[in-house]
């Protein structure tokens, strides 16, 4: 993803913006162990509120 950062003089130079990704192991109830993932804390907040059937829809 791409953004710009403005300068107090207004100049704007083009930035690259990263997801923050983080490796986490995680309880899978449907295989009854833990499933390692690398998954971005946005989607990891809503795999805890909504838990893995709403995830795996790509409801949000």
């Amino acid at each position: 993803m791409t953004g710009r950062l403005v300068s107090h003089s207004n100049r704007k130079t083009q930035t690259r913006r990263y997801v923050n990704i983080r490796s986490k192991r995680i309880w899978d109830p449907e295989k009854g162990a833990f499933v390692r993932v690398k998954i971005s804390t946005r989607a990891l907040r809503t795999l805890s509120r909504k838990g893995w059937e709403a995830f795996g829809d790509g409801k949000r």
